[in-house]
């Protein structure tokens, strides 16, 4: 039907439905919504992709970064005149008893004998060892390590701590030198030609080797130690003060909040915390390989043969899931790894 002008403006106002939202006078009619979605097919835009954060996979213990390691913690002395060992000395007062027995045992007989003074002193600022030293006509020197007792005194540490001679292959080598490392936390016994030996200061043997290296590292307030491979060792070990052994494989790579494995047996790849747990998805804690990055903050990138790529990043939280590509895997991090909150000032 054809409307003249006039009529069409009549039954315009009279329908207010009929106009378009953008009219200043549209009202929508009872139960229509307004600027209402398409719910076509054709008219859909998927949502972006927003990948899940896990919870923390392991634990992150506490990695501090020591300052370089220096003498500070350490007082060493040379004497022109040999010092008697019996009496009291900056460092303490020795226990004669024990001393006495220990001498005897070491074939050196008591006090009236051969280490009955010193001429060298080296002592730590926790009052938990000292070495001694007594030099020799042949231009050597005879070690002798103390430890602290219970009521205390200091006595001559047992053990292997004061073997004055290391048997290695049926062949006898000679202590060369006695001395500290990590600021006196840790006691290094040198054999001629061979191996250190590394103790607390407890006088406890941690482990010996050719490559042995106090880091500038402490985990859980405890400093590391690195032996790396040699004749007689296959594999690289982190070990913490107390001696035990953190983790162990071919390789280590050392990262702030991270370690890289290598497996020395199968020469796969493990992503570990500094106390050597290992990270597992799926049932998978051994890994064809794994990249470090860093992009707005540390991640990894965690290659399974069959399932593809993983994405883990600080905190040992894992983003999204699995990814057939490296450049998926890196794009998933790019755009949705977690944002520090910014705080309300």
């Amino acid at each position: 039907m054809a409307y003249n002008v006039n009529e069409a403006s009549k039954e315009f106002a009279n329908n207010p439905w009929l106009h378009k939202p953008t009219c200043k006078n549209y009202k929508p009619k009872a139960g229509q919504r307004p600027n209402a979605p398409s719910t076509k097919l054709k008219d859909y835009t998927p949502a972006p992709e927003r990948p899940m954060v896990s919870e923390p996979l392991i634990q992150s213990p506490a990695v501090k970064n020591l300052p370089a390691f220096s003498s500070i913690n350490e007082t060493y002395r040379r004497f022109d005149k040999p010092q008697p060992l019996a009496g009291k000395h900056e460092w303490g007062e020795i226990d004669e008893k024990w001393a006495n027995g220990f001498l005897y045992d070491n074939g050196t007989g008591d006090f009236d004998n051969e280490f009955t003074h010193f001429d060298y002193e080296l002592f730590n600022h926790d009052g938990t060892s000292v070495i001694l030293a007594s030099h020799q006509d042949n231009g050597r020197y005879v070690w002798y390590v103390l430890l602290k007792q219970p009521d205390g005194k200091y006595a001559p540490a047992e053990g292997e701590l004061n073997n004055l001679t290391n048997i290695i292959a049926d062949k006898k080598y000679q202590t060369v030198d006695v001395h500290y490392d990590g600021q006196g936390t840790f006691i290094v016994r040198e054999y001629e030609g061979t191996d250190q030996h590394f103790y607390n200061s407890a006088g406890k043997l941690i482990t010996s080797g050719r490559n042995v290296n106090v880091l500038n590292t402490a985990v859980d307030g405890k400093q590391v130690i690195l032996r790396g491979m040699d004749a007689n060792h296959d594999d690289v070990t982190l070990y913490n003060e107390d001696g035990k052994a953190l983790v162990k494989g071919k390789h280590i790579t050392m990262y702030g909040d991270a370690l890289i494995v290598n497996n020395y047996r199968d020469n796969m790849f493990s992503l570990c915390n500094w106390r050597g747990e290992s990270v597992v998805l799926d049932g998978i804690k051994a890994f064809e390989d794994i990249k470090a990055c860093n992009d707005e903050g540390p991640y990894y990138l965690l290659k399974d043969k069959s399932r593809g790529y993983a994405v883990v990043g600080q905190g040992f939280r894992r983003v999204g899931n699995w990814y057939n590509t490296e450049e998926e895997a890196h794009r998933i991090w790019h755009k949705y790894h977690p944002q520090p909150k910014l705080s309300k000032q």
